[in-house]
């Protein structure tokens, strides 16, 4: 057997006992780093299924403003007009406008938005009749009742 001085034993131990506490510091370490990126991943995951999710119904609220606001420009004395659809779906609300570049959503949907209430503003609004022809085109084109349509007079 190999005779080790004592000094050498004790250098050695001594050296032991940190080796172990560093491979225990990188063993924590690296358990920390494979637990956090996995967190990450599924948030990530979670923000894309929104961002579809959002993207989807911020297309049909969009298609749905510029085919009301086509059908509303052909009514004669309507003249220019912009239309706000509000919509509703999983007890979430979400608002759109027409032409602002900037749309902005608050919840992802699963399924075809319901129609809670539409604005609509319009150069000949302050004309009743024409009014009425806007509310009851707006209340048949989507299915929703007249109180749930606003039709206001657009500022020239």
């Amino acid at each position: 057997m190999i005779n080790i001085p004592e000094k050498y034993k004790n250098a050695i131990k001594s050296m032991m006992k940190k080796d172990k506490l560093l491979i225990l510091l990188i063993i924590g370490v690296i358990f920390l780093l494979i637990n956090f990126p996995a967190k990450t991943k599924k948030n990530t995951t979670d923000t894309k299924e929104n961002t579809t999710g959002e993207i989807e119904e911020n297309s049909y609220v969009k298609n749905m403003e510029k085919r009301l606001k086509q059908v509303l420009s052909q009514i004669e004395g309507v003249g220019e007009n912009e239309v706000a659809i509000t919509v509703k779906n999983n007890g979430k609300s979400i608002v759109q406008k027409t032409n602002k570049d900037d749309y902005s959503q608050d919840e992802k949907a699963d399924e075809t938005p319901e129609i809670c209430g539409v604005l609509i503003v319009a150069e000949g609004a302050d004309d009743i009749e024409i009014n009425s022809k806007i509310t009851k085109a707006t209340s048949v084109l989507f299915g929703i009742s007249i109180n749930r349509i606003n039709v206001l007079k657009m500022e020239v």
